[in-house]
């Protein structure tokens, strides 16, 4: 291993120790990254975009059909 290449990869590991001390001190960031997972996990669950309503859906055909006339 070159020093080069020591250097960086010893980088590297410092960066993600700090990384998780931070991830674990920040309360909002930990809040967004939870909103962004319960979401993923019900847009799998529903196939698709999740607490939509009839407007979107027609919006969304709407759109769909103008783009198979192009």
């Amino acid at each position: 291993m070159s020093p080069l290449s020591a250097q960086l990869h010893r980088n590297i590991g410092f960066s993600a120790i700090a990384f998780n001390k931070a991830k674990e001190l920040d309360p909002v960031q930990k809040l967004f990254l939870d909103k962004i997972r319960e979401y993923k996990t019900k847009s799998q669950k529903a196939g698709g975009p999740v607490d939509v309503g009839p407007e979107y859906e027609k919006e969304l055909n709407d759109q769909t059909e103008k783009l198979t006339r192009l």
